[in-house]
């Protein structure tokens, strides 16, 4: 079977059904499994551990204004970006649910 045949949904018998870009049913299967393995053993647990992270950022950031170690214009700065890097961490975690829907 040639390249344009198996881009555009061509069957062959050693290779059976194949799709729009070319992957059999089975390849799908184990890219699907690759995904959803990928999402439960990586992504899934730095988005539930990144939140812990981000509060502890800024508890040492409190504790460094304090200290005065940092100035409250840089502890500005850093909490702003902390509070940024919370709001996309925050939709991220309720995206995921919705991501293994789809897995």
């Amino acid at each position: 079977m040639g390249l344009d045949s198996s881009l555009h949904g061509g069957r062959s018998k050693e290779s059976g059904s194949r799709g729009i870009v070319g992957i059999t049913i089975k390849q799908r299967g184990e890219l699907n499994d690759l995904i959803r393995g990928a999402h439960n053993d990586f992504i899934k647990p730095r988005l539930n551990s990144s939140a812990k992270r981000l509060e502890g950022m800024n508890k040492t950031l409190e504790e460094d204004l304090k200290t005065g170690a940092i100035t409250r214009e840089e502890y500005t700065h850093c909490t702003g970006k902390i509070k940024d890097l919370s709001r996309l961490q925050s939709k991220l975690q309720k995206l995921s649910p919705i991501a293994e829907k789809f897995l």
